[in-house]
C-alpha cells in the first residue's frame, strides 16, 4: 500500500463534498432500502444519472454508500412488518418478523445493524485484500459448475421447511414452472405466454415478490385491527442486539465469509447469499436449536444479513479486477467507471492511484454511516409495530403499487403483485414454506441458462455435469442431501438399532 496515496484519499474523502455524497447517499439507500421490492439494483440505477457531472470520485463514492445502505434498509421492513424491502431480504422475515411479534423489535434491528457493518466490512477488505486472487477463482467456474450449483441450492428447498418436505419439493418445482414463462433464452421462441406481449420477458420478479411478501401482509393485516406486535412492549434491546453479534460472532464471520464467495460468482446475487446464509446456519446449528428456526431465533437475522452485505462487496471483485459483473448492481459500477473514463482489470488497482484509495474508504465508511443511522433510529423504526394496523394497511398498500410500478412503469406489473399477493395469502394461511418457491424462481434461470450453455460447450454430452472433481463434488453432496431428506430417519433408526 502506497501511505502517500492513503492520506491523499482520507484527505479527498473528508472534503466537503466528498463527506455530504457519502451521507447523503447512506440515507437515500436507507429509504429506498425500506420501500418495498425495490432494493440496490434500482437505487443505484436511479442514482446513476445523477453521478454524470460529477467528478470520478464523488459519483463512486455516492454509488458506493447508495449501494450498502440499501441493502441494509431493506431487511428493516423484513423485520418490522414482514415486507421485505427487496429480495435480498426476503430471508430475514423467517425469524426477525417473530422477534417482531414477541415485542422484540429493537433487539432484531440491534442484531440486523451489527451484522450488516460486520458483514460489509468483511466485504469491502475481501475486495480491497484479495481481490485477484478470488476473481482469478471465479473465471474458473464454467457454465457446468454453475448448473450443479444451481441444483444444489434447488436440493436445498427439500430442507427448507422441516417435516414440509413435500410442500417445499412442490413450491420449489412451481417456481421453476414459472420461470419458464416467457421467451427462450437459447431459441429465441415465446413458451407459456399465453399470446400475451407483456408475459415476453416472464413474471416479473420484483412484483411477485412484492405479491408475495407485501400484498399477503397487508390482507392478513386487515383482518386485525390491532398492532404488529399486539400487547407486547418494543424493548430497550438495541445494545443487546448488537452485542449479541459478539455472542455469536462465529456465525456472523462465517455468513459474511460466504456472502463474499457467493458474490464472486457472476449471476448469483445477494438473494441467493442471504438463503444459503439462512439455511447453512439452520443446518449447522444442533438439533433442538434448529427446530427454533423461523420462530424468532437471532441467528435466523444475523445469518442471512451478514451474508447480504458481504456479497454486495463481493460482488464488486470480479467487477472491479477483472470486469465481469458479479451481478446487476455491479454492472451499474462498471457503468459509472466507463462514464468517467476509467477501465476495470488490474491497471484500475494498480494505476488508479489517489481515487482506487478514496473508493475504498468510502466504501469502508459507508457501512459506518449506516451502521450509526440505523442504530441510531432504530427505536423510531421500531415505532411502526406500534402504528394501528388500519393505519399501516394503506401506507403499506400505496407502498407495495408504488413499488411494482416503479421498477417498468407497467400498470399489468400492479395486477401481477395482486394476484401473487392472493397466492402469498393462501400459503402463509396453510402455512406452505414459501420461501421455496422464492428459491425456485431465483435459481430457474441460473439453472436453465449454464443447463444450454454447458451442453453446447460438450456438444450435447452429459458427462460435463461430473466431468471434473467439483461438479463431482457438488453432484455427490447433492445427492447426499436428498438421500438424508427422504431417508434420514431410517438411517438413524438403523444405527440406534444396532448401537441397541
Amino acid at each position: 500500500m502506497n501511505m502517500e496515496f492513503i492520506g491523499q484519499a482520507f484527505a479527498n474523502l473528508f472534503s466537503l463534498i466528498n463527506l455530504f455524497y457519502l451521507i447523503f447517499g447512506s440515507v437515500a439507500g436507507l429509504v429506498i432500502g425500506i420501500l418495498p421490492g425495490l432494493g440496490p439494483t434500482f437505487a443505484c440505477a436511479l442514482f446513476l444519472p445523477f453521478t454524470f457531472g460529477l467528478p470520478a470520485d464523488s459519483a463512486l463514492i455516492l454509488l458506493s454508500a447508495v449501494y450498502a445502505s440499501t441493502a441494509y434498509g431493506e431487511g428493516i421492513t423484513s423485520i418490522l412488518i414482514n415486507v421485505p424491502g427487496g429480495p435480498g431480504a426476503v430471508a430475514l422475515t423467517f425469524d426477525g418478523y417473530p422477534l417482531t411479534k414477541k415485542g422484540r423489535a429493537s433487539y432484531a434491528l440491534g442484531a440486523l445493524a451489527g451484522a450488516s457493518l460486520v458483514g460489509g466490512l468483511i466485504g469491502v477488505f475481501s475486495l480491497i485484500f484479495i481481490a485477484p486472487k478470488l476473481s482469478n477463482i471465479a473465471l474458473l467456474i464454467g457454465p457446468a459448475q454453475f448448473f450443479m450449483m444451481a441444483l444444489l441450492g434447488l436440493s436445498l428447498v427439500a430442507t427448507v421447511g422441516k417435516g414440509d418436505t413435500a410442500k417445499g419439493l412442490i413450491l420449489g418445482c412451481l417456481g421453476l414452472i414459472i420461470t419458464t414463462i416467457g421467451t427462450d433464452v437459447i431459441t429465441g421462441s415465446r413458451r407459456f405466454n399465453f399470446g400475451s406481449d407483456f408475459l415476453m420477458d416472464g413474471i416479473p420478479f420484483v412484483s411477485a415478490t412484492i405479491g408475495l411478501f407485501a400484498m399477503s401482509q397487508v390482507i392478513m393485516m386487515s383482518e386485525d385491527n390491532s398492532t404488529i406486535s399486539g400487547d407486547y412492549k418494543l424493548g430497550n434491546g438495541l445494545v443487546e442486539g448488537l452485542l449479541t453479534n459478539v455472542k455469536h460472532w462465529f456465525t456472523t464471520v462465517r455468513s459474511s465469509i460466504l456472502g463474499v464467495l457467493v458474490g464472486i460468482m457472476p449471476g448469483i446475487g445477494i438473494s441467493i447469499a442471504s438463503f444459503m446464509g439462512y439455511i447453512v446456519e439452520q443446518k449447522l446449528a444442533g438439533e433442538e436449536e434448529a427446530k427454533t428456526f423461523g420462530t424468532g431465533n437471532v441467528r435466523g437475522v444475523i445469518a442471512p444479513q451478514a451474508a447480504c452485505n458481504a456479497c454486495v462487496s463481493g460482488e464488486l471483485i470480479p467487477a472491479l479486477s477483472l470486469g465481469i459483473p458479479g451481478g446487476a448492481t455491479s454492472a451499474i459500477f462498471l457503468a459509472a467507471l466507463s462514464l468517467h473514463g476509467l477501465r476495470p482489470g488490474l491497471s484500475f488497482f494498480s494505476s488508479g492511484g489517489t481515487l482506487v484509495y478514496t473508493v475504498f474508504l468510502g466504501m469502508i465508511f459507508a457501512q459506518v454511516v449506516f451502521f450509526i443511522l440505523g442504530s441510531v433510529l432504530a427505536k423510531q423504526f421500531a415505532l411502526v409495530t406500534k402504528t394501528p394496523n388500519a393505519l399501516l394497511v394503506s401506507v403499506v398498500l400505496i407502498l407495495c403499487f408504488a413499488g411494482a410500478f416503479a421498477v417498468r412503469k407497467e400498470v399489468l406489473d400492479i395486477v401481477i403483485t395482486m394476484i401473487f399477493g392472493l397466492i402469498g395469502y393462501v400459503l402463509f394461511k396453510n402455512k406452505w414454506p414459501i420461501q421455496c418457491l422464492i428459491l425456485g424462481m431465483v435459481l430457474g434461470p441460473i439453472a436453465e441458462n449454464n443447463f444450454h450453455r454447458a451442453l453446447q460447450i460438450s456438444r450435447g454430452s452429459y458427462a460435463i455435469f461430473i466431468g471434473d472433481p467439483f461438479t463431482l463434488i457438488v453432484f455427490i453432496v447433492i445427492l447426499a442431501i436428498l438421500i438424508w431428506t427422504f431417508f434420514g430417519d431410517f438411517i438413524m433408526s438403523i444405527f440406534k438399532k444396532k448401537k441397541a
